[in-house]
């Protein structure tokens, strides 16, 4: 049985935009008087259709097999339609002379999805229909009337300009759009992944508050799952509770303490108020005066305990910040222009004193 031969002609097209492509086929045929029922395969118009009986896909191979032109009419309806997409991949494979027309409102950057650094022509650009002449003229060897080309070309546009706006698009954004929107997908699946790491250690957080036996341990769980800095606040006020309780004298020991030195007893006629606060905290058993050495705290009391105990997580946590969070001491170090060290006089005086 003989093969069918490919016409010359090739329009791929939509199948909703067979009104597009009849009015290109009516400009082949008024203003270059192609042929159109021998020249032109277009399978959605009359006269141009898959025969009766002929396998679609296996007609539509033949046909686009050795045609001298192919035109692709590229819309919004023609991105979103596989089938179309293949007969561009076909036209590129086989190196067919191929002319895309975008029609609005696709533009050239769209065509970075179907044909990389392809030269588009636009359907309603009268220049560009120019540009296509010369390339109907070398691949079919036509010579057609200037005057009626230019009239009849103006004519057939203005009608595809009228029609354009009745077309119904898929939803479909452009190439740029959609990089646009993959990124903030991107973005978003990314957060996501944290919340849903937040998610499970919340979990693991409940179910280890689950298994506590009283409220200290609970407040210890819940104090370890917080963020740095809600964790440095969450101590440091627990620190100040306790320590500001205490009377200032009681407050400056304590720094002392936590420096392994002793206080020193306040030197000079000047400082009779504070050696009388001094004997008055000796007296409550709340300061003890090693002689000679000077003053310590006696943590033996419960007020200066419960103080010393706060204040030791709070130490610890300054300590361990320095390997574990330098992002957290970059900030606090920005805000209080200090350096953040637990047994310093500028943090102390900063928070505590």
């Amino acid at each position: 049985m003989e093969k069918n031969k490919s016409k010359p002609i090739f329009v791929s097209h939509a199948a909703v935009d067979k009104e597009i492509a009849d009015k290109v086929v009516d400009l082949l045929n008024t203003a270059l008087g192609i042929n159109v029922t021998k020249e032109v395969f277009c399978s959605s118009l009359e006269g141009m259709k898959i025969p009766p009986g002929k396998d679609f896909k296996h007609f539509m191979k033949e046909q686009i097999q050795e045609p001298k032109i192919v035109l692709l009419l590229i819309s919004q309806n023609y991105l979103a339609s596989q089938f179309c997409l293949a007969e561009v991949g076909a036209s590129w494979a086989l190196s067919l002379n191929a002319i895309p027309f975008l029609i609005p409102p696709v533009a050239h950057n769209d065509m970075k999805a179907v044909l990389t650094n392809v030269h588009a022509l636009k359907i309603l650009d009268p220049s560009d229909w120019n540009e296509a002449l010369a390339v109907f003229k070398k691949a079919l060897g036509i010579d057609p009337n200037i005057s009626r080309w230019e009239r009849k070309r103006d004519e057939i546009l203005e009608n595809i300009k009228q029609l354009i706006p009745k077309q119904k698009a898929p939803a479909i954004v452009s190439f740029d759009k959609y990089i646009e929107l993959n990124k903030k997908f991107m973005d978003a699946n990314e957060e996501i992944t944290e919340m849903e790491k937040e998610n499970q250690r919340l979990i693991k957080l409940l179910d280890n508050v689950k298994k506590m036996k009283n409220a200290k341990e609970v407040a210890e769980v819940e104090l370890e799952s917080l963020p740095v800095t809600e964790k440095f606040e969450r101590l440091l006020d627990a620190a100040k509770q306790t320590i500001m309780r205490l009377p200032s004298t009681i407050r400056e020991a304590i720094y002392y303490h936590f420096r392994n030195e002793y206080m020193p007893w306040p030197q000079g006629f000047d400082h009779e108020d504070e050696i009388n606060n001094i004997k008055d905290a000796i007296e409550r058993n709340l300061l003890c005066d090693d002689e000679p050495n000077g003053l310590r705290v006696n943590n033996e009391d419960p007020k200066v305990y419960r103080a010393l105990e706060a204040l030791r997580k709070l130490g610890s946590f300054v300590e361990k910040a320095y390997e574990n969070e330098p992002k957290f001491v970059e900030a606090y170090v920005e805000k209080y222009d200090h350096t953040l060290s637990f047994d310093s006089r500028n943090f102390w005086e900063a928070h505590l004193l």
